[in-house]
This record gives C-alpha cells, structure tokens and sequence, in this order.
C-alpha cells in the first residue's frame, strides 16, 4: 500500500568526524585508492539514518515474497581469480588523458552527451571485451581527478566507429549533484553507480562512510512506469502488487550481533547499520555491489550469504512520486552563452563564457564538464551546446565560432567611458579584440588630451579618441572610436565666516571664497537682518541665515551657499517676580497650588527653603508645624537676566479630638478551636493593647486562647498619640461545645509538571493524627509531601483519627498538574559561511516531541529535514518548534545565523 510521508524523514546528518583530503590526491589507475577523499559528502549516500525513523510498511515489506520475503544478503562482487565479478572504475587525469565523443544509442535524452576523458585501457564490468556482443549492463566508470568528476556508463562499448553506451551520467563530487526528476542515470533510480559501491580501499581504510547500492527483484510499477522515493529520481516498475520503491532504504536492525564476523566484514556491516542501503535498480534480491580486487577474500565475503533479510528494517520514506507526479520547481537558467571571438583564423583560440543560474551541474557536448569559462581551438566552424541541470529540469544554448582560412578583421571593441566633469583626474582608456596587434589612441575632437592611453580633460564639451590596432599574425589593422561628455563641475563656492553680532550694532560686509568666475549676489533667507549688495544690518535677536548665489561662467555651473550667525540682545535687566498671597495652614491641610507672577517670560521653579513642607511643581503638602518658607526662581528670557522671590506662611496644629478605634470582626468560635489574632483599627498613630475583660479566655499580645464555653468580652486600649487623645473600645464573641471535627485541607494551588516535591497540610479542632495519601492521579505521597509524576488531575485524603471528645474524620482535595514547557534550546552554530556551503541545526529539550525546522526569514532553504543551504551572504533566522508530547507542552525557539561569503 502507498503512503505520502514526510519526506526528508530518512536524512539525518552528513558524514561526520571524516578527514577530507583533495581529489588531486586520488590515486590514478583502475581501482586507485581515493586515500581520503569523499566524493559529494553532503549528499544522500553519505547521510547517517542509524536513528532514522522505521517505515510503517518496514515488516510487511521485510516478510512478505514478492518484497524481500525470503531473501538473503548476497555480495555482488569478489575477486579476480573468482569470475571478476563486481562494477569496476579507473582514475584518470582529464588534463593527460584526452576526451573523446561516446555516442549514445538507447537513452539519449537522459543522458549527459558529452565528450570523456577515456583512456585505452578503460575497464567494463563483466570483462566482456571492448566490442562485445552481450547486452549485459557492461558498467563501464571513470573518476576525474583533475575536474573531480565521476562520468559514468551504461554497456559501453569501443567498436570500430568508437565508443558508444546506452546511457551517460557525469556526477560533479565538489557538491550535493540531483538529477531532474524522471530522468534516469546508468542505473534504474537514476543515482550514482560509484557512490555506492564497497571499494578494496576502503577496507585498507577501515571504514565505509556511505550507503550500499542493492538490487530487488520487484519495484512498484503503475502506469507511469513506476513510483521512486527520494533520494531516487526515476522508476523502472515491474510490478504492481509490490511495496519494493525505487530509492528505498534498508539498514541492518542496531541489535544484530557483528562480532562473530571477520574485521573485514564488520566494516561492511556496521556501514550497512549507520548508512544502509538504497535500493539503486531491479536484480536479485538483496544483492548488494562494490568493485572486482584481486585482494578481496572470496569465502570470507560469502560468510554474509547467511544473513537473512529479517535482519534488516525499511528506514521511512518519504513521498512515492512517479514521472507526472514528481515535484516541480524553478529551472535553471543560462543567462548567456558567448564566445570571445564569433569569427577566428584557423588556429586560434577562444573563449566561451557560460553565465549560469540554478544548474548543479553543466557541460558542453564538445567540451565535457565544465564549471566556468573555458578556451577551445576548432579547427573547422564548430556550434558548441551548453546543457545545465538541477532537479527540476534542464535548460541549453549554444553558441557558434567561424573558422575562417584567410587574414580576417579583427572586432576592435572599446571598454565603455563613463561621462565625466571638468576637473577630474586624468584615466586610462582601453580597446581590446581578438587580435595581439599593437592599440595607440589619439583624442579625435574636444577638449582632452591623450598620452599612452591616459585622457586628461581640459575643459567642458563632447570628446572623440579613436584607437588603431596595428596588423598582427591572421589579423588586418582596424581602428574604434568611442565619444563621452564632459560637463561644467561645481564651484567651491563658500562664506567667509560671520561672528555672532549684538542687536542694534554697526552693519558689516560679508564675502565668499571660489573657483569660478561668474558674479556673486547676497540675500537674507531668514532672520532679524537686511542686506544691500554685501552690507548686512541686523534688525532684531535671533539666528540669520544669508545665501550667496553665483553664476554660470566658463567651465563652472551656477552655484548656491548658505551661511549662519547669531544676534543677541544688548545689555538684560531683572524681571520683577512676586507670590500670589499664601494663607496660614493648619496641619494636615490638603495640599495646594502656589503662583508667581513677573513681567519677563523665563519659565519658574518652585522649592522649599525651610519649614514643615515639600513641593512638587507648584504644588504644596505641609508636613508638620512651624514656620514655612517657599522660593520661586525664574529663568533669564529675552532682555530679562535670571530672578528669585520669596514667601512665608505659618503652620499651627489642629486641636486634639478622640481616635476613631474599632476592633475587626470576630466570628464565633468552638471549643478546642486554635489560638487566633485580634486586631483594632484606628485614624491615631498611639500604641493599640489588648486584654480579656470576662470570658472564657486568655489574650497574650494580641493572641487569644479560647479555655471553655460562653461569651467572651475582650478590651483595646490606644495611648494618645499627636493630635489624638487615649481611647478604648471593646468586643464580644461566644464559644461553643464541640460537635463534630472541622477536618480541612489548607487550598492546594494547581501545578505545573516538574515542580519539586512540596508539603500539604489539613487542620482540626481535633487534636487527633492526621494522615496524607493519594487516591487519585499520577503523584505518590511521604508523610504529608506529595511527588508529581504526571500531568494529571491529583486527588488527596486526609484521614483523622477519633480523639477526646472529637470523632475520627476523612477530608478530600484535588489540584490540576498542567503540563510543563520544555526548555527547548538550539545547539550554537559555530559558523556558517557561503564557501562551506550547507550545514545542520539541532536543538535540544526536556520533552520527547519530535522538534521541526523552518526558515523564518533570510537568504537560506532547509533541506533533508535539518539541512540548512545559504544561497547569499545574510542573516538566517530559523525556528525549531516542537509539539505537545506526554508531560510537556509545545514549545518554540528561533536562532539567528549569520551568513558569511
């Protein structure tokens, strides 16, 4: 049965902790060792799934015939000497080893046509001879290590007319290389051969960093010729009823026991346990591939014969897409695709320059692999194809070089020249063409100067230079001109500084400084001032601002400029300040407003001297008794300097009156009941007593005891205090026989989980024990100290025990544990940088909710789950959000990451 799963689910992280060396360091010759190397280390073969989730299908696909029921792991690959079974491959050097066109018969639109770089001795898997006449798959791989390219193919084959395959893919190692989706490779899920096969190396190495390549006798077939799981891109379905996907991924179960197995198979399983394998095209079941080596142990390799397939577990998929269904997105796009020169002389070279967006990998047809520009020399007119892919598809162009036989002009090309203004610094000029001949340039027209290639501008007009490139080697001479403007430039016009002036004070004259000879006129923009011609007189106080206004004359525009000075006032004199009359208060008095009046307008502070007050603004509160002084300071404003007054006003106390004491509420109590407190309030600060006028009763401070039945009259006595006289004041409460027993539990707050264990308590007349326990909810109960064990509804009871004249009694609570919010918390990014390329987030957390990732904003994508992929340098926010899961809510974290180049 088919399912849509999260996709990605099956990714976990890159391969960690693996030293990287250089692909120059690969070892050239068939099988050479790649002596630390990693090909593509952050795509899917190379993804730790060890804790991956397990597909919900995983026993059914792992018991059932038709899937993998019955089948037993088989290595498809060994020794020479035991029928050189296995899918080989060679390292060449593309830089010595020359390119050569493979033709392809069978799948040509899904493969990469190209030349490569294949040496005469390239080996095929099944030794079948160059020119053989099998149809087996006759893998046929080369790894350059000069381009640090894979190219694979499919039954190659070098007859008489070259070589030719069915199908081609090349694979660029120096990053995460997809094919379009629907597109196959040389093997059915459209994936790379050689990153998945078991290398003799890295046995020497001790280690296998990446997942297995397998084959299943049946894959799900429907009726677009099959479904694919990523990391596949393409199906080749031969059956409907199977659960068998192309790109599916297998991983032997962490409990097998590997220890009986040799060192050299315990490699190969625990590989099998952190990567797994992928299901790469149909065959046997469970025949996993690596390379034909002399050095492999036959009967060693055989000793994984006996592993059946329960051994193993499906990792989740993700999506089951097929060709229609397959996800869509942005092609790439090839901006442009140009030659340096369109028409060359026999024996020259060129450039060509693709200009790409989107693509992950490119190659020109009769070039090969390529990353940037790159030179060529045709001998004959030749029109090169630029093919670019990513996911989502493909995008060409191509481009023509003329071959000519004959001398032929050359295209002398100008480098564009800005327009300019007077007065700038002298610069170079240059012209280039396909040509070495010799450039000199001359200034046609206008005003400018050349020498070499310098222009120097001496004055304001249109300015033609022509250069002329002498004959050269298959070139003719040939002369371009190219014209720019120059325009008139600013002048430094600028004011002669103006001191600050005193209102009323002798005119003055004012001036400019410039470059430029056109006339000058002033005028007054604002402020207490007038001018005529350049004679300024000021009118009043403030700032005035002037503007001198120049005009237009030789190779200089009209120009304005603005300049400032300050007018004070003369000579200030002191404002005449005065209070507002202020009555004589009496203690306690509500606070009041107070006023200055003053014939200048600087704002006024209000403060207190001395006395029994304080002020706040303008407002007064008398605070005791006695004499009050108040000073109201003024601000200098206009021709008025600073000034103070001042006023006084008397305090008196008010006459002494009796407090208003009353005592708080007593209820009536029981028998036995606890001590309690009693209280009395009054309007008077004096000391408050109390005691027991009659009653069954005794009072301590302001505690009381209750000793028997009856009425109870207690007494509060205050001392006079300020403008307070002594008073008392009485009250009554009675006391009856006990009844029954008020066994009570003490409110218990509602919790949250993760709360320490804390103490209830019940209270009684009754001085009978008391015991704590849990009847309800996820808690367990020490004495009277409860322990919270889940997020849950908590009932306790209380159990009293019958004593004295008070019978044995049971009480019940409840509170409500919510559930706590995990502290979910994102591991620090050390760096993150455009050069490094992509890199993982995680984050941590109390709770065992599966935590998500997103992109909240900036320039990066996620991928596999976790995977963050910066396409420009930025600031990253990313947010981890994780949901509600047993004892814990959702929560959420964000964590800015700043992308470097």
């Amino acid at each position: 049965m088919l399912k849509t799963l999260l996709v990605g689910a099956i990714l976990a992280c890159a391969i960690t902790g693996v030293s990287q060396t250089a692909c120059s360091n690969m070892t050239l010759g068939q099988n050479g060792a790649l002596n630390g190397f990693v090909p593509s280390p952050n795509d899917a073969w190379h993804q730790d799934i060890s804790t991956a989730p397990i597909d919900p299908q995983s026993a059914k696909i792992i018991a059932t015939a038709g899937d993998l029921g019955g089948a037993k792991l088989h290595p498809d690959f060994g020794s020479v000497a035991n029928g050189n079974y296995g899918i080989p491959y060679t390292v060449v050097d593309s830089a010595a080893t020359p390119s050569v066109p493979v033709a392809i018969q069978l799948y040509p639109s899904d493969s990469d046509i190209a030349v490569y770089p294949v040496p005469s001795n390239l080996p095929i898997e099944g030794s079948p001879g160059q020119c053989p006449t099998d149809g087996n798959d006759r893998h046929a791989i080369i790894v350059d290590r000069n381009q640090c390219v894979a190219y694979e193919l499919y039954q190659a084959a070098h007859c008489s007319a070259g070589w030719s395959a069915s199908s081609s893919a090349i694979w660029d190692f120096t990053k995460t290389e997809s094919r379009p989706y629907g597109l196959t490779s040389v093997d059915a899920a459209g994936l790379s051969v050689f990153e998945g096969l078991i290398r003799y190396d890295e046995i020497v190495a001790g280690v296998i960093n990446h997942a297995i390549r397998f084959t299943a006798q049946h894959t799900k077939d429907n009726a677009n010729n099959g479904l694919f799981v990523v990391p596949a891109t393409h199906a080749a379905g031969n059956n409907w009823s199977t659960d068998n996907i192309m790109g599916m991924r297998i991983r032997l179960q962490a409990s097998f026991d590997i220890s009986k197995y040799s060192a050299t198979n315990q490699i190969i399983l625990r590989a099998m346990k952190q990567y797994g394998m992928i299901l790469a095209d149909n065959g046997s079941n469970l025949f996993f591939q690596g390379t034909p080596d002399a050095r492999w142990n036959d009967s060693d390799l055989s000793a994984l014969k006996v592993i059946p397939a329960t051994a193993f577990e499906v990792v989740h998929m993700g999506t089951a897409y097929d060709a229609q269904t397959a996800p869509k997105g942005t092609l790439p796009v090839i901006s442009s695709f140009t030659a340096s020169a369109s028409t060359i002389p026999a024996g020259s070279s060129v450039t060509l320059t693709p200009v790409i967006s989107g693509g992950t990998y490119s190659y020109i047809d009769k070039v090969g692999f390529v990353r940037g520009a790159v030179t060529v020399t045709p001998s004959v007119t030749t029109t090169y194809l630029l093919t670019t892919r990513n996911s989502f598809g493909t995008a060409t162009k191509s481009v023509t070089v003329t071959v000519t036989a004959g001398q032929i002009t050359p295209t002398l090309t100008f480098a564009a020249i800005a327009g300019q203004t007077y007065g700038a610094a002298p610069f170079a000029v240059s012209a280039t063409s396909a040509s070495t001949g010799t450039v000199t340039y001359t200034v046609v027209s206008g005003p400018a100067t050349v020498a070499g290639n310098t222009v120097t501008i001496n004055g304001v007009g249109t300015v033609s230079v022509q250069a002329s490139q002498a004959a050269a080697g298959s070139y003719t001479a040939a002369t371009a001109t190219t014209s720019f403007t120059v325009v008139a430039a600013s002048p430094s016009l600028a004011f002669v500084t103006i001191p600050s002036q005193v209102q009323g004070g002798p005119s003055i004259t004012v001036s400019t400084t410039t470059n430029s000879g056109g006339s000058i006129s002033y005028s007054v923009v604002s402020g207490p001032a007038t001018i005529a011609g350049n004679v300024v007189t000021t009118t009043g106080t403030g700032t005035a601002t002037l503007q001198a206004t120049q005009a237009a004359a030789g190779n200089y525009t009209s120009a304005t400029a603005t300049t400032t000075f300050s007018v004070t006032a003369a000579a200030a004199t002191a404002p005449t300040i005065a209070f507002a009359a202020i009555a004589n208060q009496i203690q306690g008095a509500a606070p009041f407003a107070v006023a200055a009046t003053s014939n200048s307008t600087g704002a006024i502070l209000y403060s207190v001297v001395s006395g029994p007050a304080s002020i706040s603004g303008n407002v007064v509160t008398v605070t005791g008794v006695g004499t009050v002084t108040l000073l109201a300071s003024q601000a200098a404003a206009g021709a008025f300097t600073a000034g103070t007054a001042t006023t006084s006003f008397s305090v008196t106390a008010p006459a002494a009156v009796a407090p208003t004491l009353a005592f708080a509420g007593i209820g009536s109590k029981v028998q036995g009941a606890a001590p309690f407190t009693v209280s009395a309030t009054s309007n008077s600060t004096g000391a408050i007593s109390y005691s027991l006028l009659s009653g069954p009763a005794t009072v301590a401070g302001n505690v009381v005891t209750v000793t028997g039945v009856g009425t109870v009259t207690l007494l509060a006595s205050q001392a006079a205090a300020g403008n307070y006289t002594a008073g008392t004041t009485t009250t009554s409460f009675s006391v009856t026989a006990a009844v029954a027993t008020q066994l009570a539990f003490v409110p218990i707050p509602n919790q949250v989980f993760g709360v320490a264990p804390f103490q209830v308590s019940a209270v009684s007349p009754s001085p009978g024990a008391i015991t704590y326990s849990v009847t309800g909810g996820s808690a367990t109960m020490s004495g009277n100290t409860v322990s919270i064990q889940g997020a849950q509804l908590i009932t306790l009871q209380a159990t009293q025990v019958a004593s004295g004249t008070y019978p044995a009694a049971l009480v019940t609570t409840t509170f409500l544990v919510t559930p706590a919010v995990p502290n979910l918390v994102f591991v620090p990014v050390a760096s993150a940088s455009l050069a490094n390329g992509s890199f993982k987030v995680s984050a941590s957390s109390a709770s065992w909710g599966t935590v998500t990732y997103t992109i909240v904003s900036g320039p990066a994508t996620i991928v596999y789950g976790r995977t963050i992929v910066p396409s420009a340098t930025g600031v990253v926010t990313i947010m981890a959000s994780q949901p509600a899961a047993g004892n814990y809510s959702s929560a959420t974290a964000m964590m800015a990451v700043t992308i470097l180049p």
